[in-house]
Parts: structure tokens; C-alpha cells; sequence
């Protein structure tokens, strides 16, 4: 589904439904507030790294690889009480509100330890707001075809 009415170009501003002041594309699917500006091809597989860098890096062309989180062990092994148990105790940076503003302090600094932010996100307004912490990240796997041609220097480190 594509919303008929668009941001005003002018403004940014959402356009608003004159009857009830809700913008357009609220509670809707992701975009759908404004008309599609093109198509991204999606791929149920991961191609290879050369394939990948002519077919889509060089085109500068976007391109989704469907399910390729599944391969990865974090999809497999990622529940609160794994990341609780095994990684409790590392520290990560957390905000209160949904519009993040990396100056708002939530607890001290700014940090909880992940176990703690763990017990309480699904009854808090608070979010974890930074990169997968180094000891997590041999489950989180970066896909081959983006370790090589210099893709890596555009991570966080």
C-alpha cells in the first residue's frame, strides 16, 4: 500500500488528513506517507563479494539480502536470558524517549549494564543507543561480501 498524499516539499512537514489533524501514513507500513520513489532488489541469497561489488556496489544500486541474518549465530543464540547470562555485565550506552538525542542522560553517563537495561526495556522508555559491544561481536557476523574493497572502514569500531 502507497499513501496518494506526500511530504510538503516546501516545509518537510508531513501532510495532515484535514478531518482528524492525524499525519499521513501513521500506524501504516514504513513509507507509505509519501509515493515510492523506485524499487530495491531483494536477494534470498548473499552474493559473492565480486558479483556483490560490480553488480551493486560500482552501480551505487541498493539491494536487500533477505534472511541473511539467519546464518548468522546471533539470530540463533540472541534471547534476553542468553544476552543476560553470557553478557550481562557489559556496559552499553541507553537514552530515554524514542527520539534519540545522544545528550539526554538516562543513568549515570549515560550507560547501564546490559543486563539491567535487559530487565527493564519492555516495561521502560528507555533504548539501547550503541553498537554491538565487543565482547558480542564474533555471534554478530559481517557477511563476506562486505570484507573486502574497504566496505569494513565504514563500521564502527
Amino acid at each position: 500500500f502507497i499513501a496518494e498524499a506526500g511530504a510538503d516539499e516546501t516545509s518537510g512537514a508531513a501532510d495532515v488528513d484535514a478531518t482528524d489533524g492525524i499525519p499521513v501514513g501513521h500506524k501504516m507500513k514504513l513509507g507509505s506517507h509519501r509515493p515510492m520513489e523506485g524499487r530495491v532488489e531483494g536477494l534470498d541469497y548473499v552474493p559473492h563479494p565480486i558479483d556483490f561489488y560490480e553488480q551493486y556496489s560500482v552501480a551505487s544500486t541498493p539491494v536487500i539480502f533477505k534472511g541473511a541474518a539467519k546464518d548468522m549465530p546471533a539470530f540463533k543464540l540472541w534471547t534476553d536470558k542468553y544476552l543476560r547470562e553470557k553478557y550481562g555485565d557489559v556496559e552499553v550506552a541507553v537514552e530515554a524517549g524514542k527520539k534519540e538525542n545522544r545528550t539526554r542522560v538516562v543513568l549515570e553517563e549515560g550507560s547501564a549494564l546490559l543486563g539491567d537495561f535487559l530487565d527493564n526495556y519492555n516495561t521502560s522508555d528507555i533504548y539501547m543507543v550503541d553498537d554491538v559491544p565487543q565482547p558480542m561481536r564474533d555471534e554478530a557476523m559481517i557477511l563476506k561480501c562486505l570484507l573486502c574493497g574497504g566496505y569494513t572502514r565504514y563500521f564502527s569500531a
